[in-house]
Parts: C-alpha cells; structure tokens; sequence
C-alpha cells in the first residue's frame, strides 16, 4: 500500500505537473491569440484606410478623366473655330481677289469708255440726264449729270470728270 500511496503521489505531481503546463501553454495560447487578435484589427484599420484611399483615388481618377474629356472637347472647338476661321479667311482671300479682278476690269471699262466718250460726235440737242452748261457744270465751263432728283450724282457739283473739260453741245441717245 505504501507503493500505491508513492504511486498515487507521483502520478498526481505528474499530473499536476502537467496540468500546470497546459495552463501555462493555455495562458500562452491566450496571449497569442490576443496578439493575433490585434494584428488583425489593425489590418482591418489598415484595409480600411488602403480601401478609403482607393475610393478617393477612383474619385480623383474619374475628375481627371472628366477634365481630360473637357479639355479635349475644348480642344476639338478650338480646332473648329481655327478651321472656320481659316475657311473665313479663305473665303476673304478669294472676295479680295475677285474685288481686284472686278477693279480692273471697271478700271479699264472706264479707260475705254473715255475714249468712246472722245470719239463722239456732238449735234445740237442736249441728252435728258445730261446738263448742257447748267449752273454748277457752266462755272466749269463743262456738263453736269443729275439723278433726277436735283441732287448731283457725283460729289464734285454733278460733273463727271470725262465732260469737265467738253464745251460742246450732246447728242442725244
């Protein structure tokens, strides 16, 4: 009996034994499950700010992307307005031209028509638009021409500058 009693008192250290070593191992675990606990809170904190910090890089994105589309749509008008503003300045380009031609061709019509206007011969009747010596065209000492409505036609007291020198009588047309 005294062998079962030894017995019994080293099987119960030996259990005490190992029951303070799973509670030290218990205590252990607990600690580190407490310490794991906290790594994962602060990799939710740190997920949750990466996860805010996306969020408002996709919002910056997104304005960036609507500026881009603004700018390029602004560039797009601008590349119009230049177009127009070239086809405008073409088209004025041709007018000047056009204006010129038309300015030499009246120049030289003119030209001509004063040498028509020279080879005239004159008889004694006065032509209806054409003032034989009227008082502005006589202090001259040439013919006037009248619109009709007692105002000269042209600003230099109604004589055109081919008949200021003419002392003859008009035939009539």
């Amino acid at each position: 009996m005294k062998e079962l009693a030894k017995e019994t008192s080293r099987a119960t250290d030996d259990i005490s034994r190992r029951i303070d070593t799973i509670q030290r191992d218990t205590t252990e675990a607990v600690k580190a499950i407490g310490r794991i606990d906290q790594v994962i809170q602060q990799v939710n904190e740190i997920q949750a700010t990466i996860a805010a910090a996306v969020e408002e890089q996709s919002i910056t994105t997104q304005e960036i992307q609507r500026n881009v589309a603004e700018a390029a749509q602004g560039s797009a008008d601008i590349a119009d307005s230049v177009a127009g503003l070239a086809e405008a300045a073409r088209e004025t380009s041709e007018s000047a031209s056009a204006i010129r031609i038309a300015a030499r061709e009246l120049s030289s019509m003119g030209v001509e028509l004063q040498g028509l206007v020279g080879q005239f011969r004159v008889a004694g009747k006065t032509h209806s638009k054409v003032e034989s010596r009227s008082s502005s065209a006589s202090a001259r000492g040439g013919f006037g021409y009248s619109n009709g409505n007692g105002s000269s036609a042209y600003g230099n007291g109604g004589i055109h500058p081919a008949l200021a020198d003419f002392d003859g009588p008009i035939i009539e047309m």
